[in-house]
């Protein structure tokens, strides 16, 4: 890190293309990111069934892994790279009863979701001073929309947080948020490599200036990390099925998971729309911010182009990650329009919150997880083999049982 005066010509030249300013209430990150972590656990609970589900992944490679391997599992591979915090948490998983697992995953992660919240409200503040900003940067991690479908309450998923986590670290350079946007971006990037499409879009902002941020070098650690899990990692053997479905085009899928409802796509295009306005008024209105909305944009546009031509099209948890990207722009943009347009271009995003906010049937789907443990229990106690414990969704795959002493 540079000295005093190197600190102050980077907050100075920073201030450039993403002013730093004041915070409107200095405990209203904490209030945010404490009512987030709430609404997450409201969201699941309106589905209650998912108090007694695990998530595919969670199950047959998180805690299958720390339960045999210990802390050693976080330094395995699965998919072909690194997941860190998902293990991290997984390894708390492992010490309690298995009965409790599916309640502990829903707590942990909306913990989880309330810590990053904070950090996002925090860095809002820090680019714009408005409190409209810091309450939408902060509770979109428990109310976007997509997330309805596949995304919320497991640990599998928490990746695509951290990248619109990651997007707040390498945007803000508050000098007061310098060692957490370091450690938002590290944990991010040793979480998913995908941390690295957002580095055009830093640069693009900071310039030169990047290599400066702490932010940029916990970014820089957490892809050391990935790479050496890559390459030096052992694999996990626990790989749920894939399960391939009809091949749409990109604009079709997007379509059904934005608002929810399958098939009706007026409300998808309206609240896209919306999206757009708001940020392109932004745009075109305060130069001031111009760049950061651009930079905004550009993640959002090479994730998009990296998601689509991977995998041929954006499932569920893509689309979220996309939406979660865009609302890192809309939080920064509001604040630069009169209220009228405001209050007018808000009103699809809150229906579609309203109406995507109970998780979907297939996040819902798979066995009792309560069931399937008492049917382990069963066999150990007539000395016979436990069978697998099948997970959620049905048809993704099994874990391993073992009988509890």
């Amino acid at each position: 890190m540079p000295g005093g005066h190197g600190r102050e010509d980077l907050r100075r030249g920073a201030a450039e293309v993403a002013p730093v300013v004041r915070p409107p209430h200095p405990w209203l990150p904490l209030t945010v990111g404490a009512a987030t972590a709430l609404l997450v656990v409201l969201r699941v609970a309106t589905r209650p069934e998912l108090f007694d589900r695990v998530w595919a992944e969670d199950g047959a490679v998180f805690l299958h892994d720390a339960q045999q391997a210990g802390a050693v599992s976080i330094g395995m591979e699965y998919a072909g790279y690194g997941h860190l915090v998902p293990r991290l948490l997984a390894l708390g998983a492992s010490a309690l009863p298995m009965a409790t697992v599916p309640v502990y995953v829903v707590v942990a992660v909306a913990l989880t979701l309330g810590l990053l919240a904070w950090f996002a409200a925090a860095a809002a503040g820090s680019l714009t001073g408005s409190r409209l900003a810091m309450v939408v940067a902060g509770t979109s991690f428990a109310l976007a929309p997509a997330l309805h479908d596949e995304v919320i309450g497991n640990l599998a998923n928490l990746q695509w947080f951290l990248l619109a986590a990651a997007s707040w670290a390498l945007s803000t350079s508050a000098s007061r948020l310098r060692w957490g946007a370091a450690l938002v971006a590290g944990l991010a990037a040793a979480t998913t490599p995908l941390v690295a499409l957002l580095l055009p879009a830093a640069l693009l902002l900071h310039g030169q200036r990047l290599l400066r941020l702490p932010a940029a070098w916990g970014a820089a650690v957490g892809l050391a990390w990935q790479l050496a899990v890559m390459t030096l990692g052992s694999s996990s053997r626990r790989e749920p099925p894939a399960r391939l479905g009809e091949i749409r085009s990109p604009w079709s899928s997007l379509l059904d998971h934005v608002d929810g409802s399958p098939g009706d796509s007026l409300l998808a295009v309206t609240l896209l729309t919306s999206l757009l306005i708001t940020v392109g008024v932004a745009l075109v209105r305060h130069r001031d911010s111009r760049r950061l909305q651009l930079s905004l944009l550009l993640s959002v546009a090479v994730l998009g182009v990296f998601m689509t031509v991977y995998s041929g099209r954006l499932h569920g948890r893509y689309v979220a990650a996309l939406l979660l990207l865009a609302l890192v722009a809309v939080s920064c943009a509001l604040p630069r329009l009169s209220r009228p347009l405001t209050a007018l271009l808000s009103i699809p995003l809150l229906c579609a919150v309203v109406l995507a906010f109970p998780p979907s049937d297939y996040r819902a789907e798979g066995p009792s997880w309560r069931l399937e443990l008492e049917s382990v229990a069963v066999s150990c106690r007539a000395g016979d083999p436990p069978p697998p414990i099948q997970l959620s969704p049905a048809g993704w795959g099994s874990m391993p049982a073992r009988c509890e002493p």
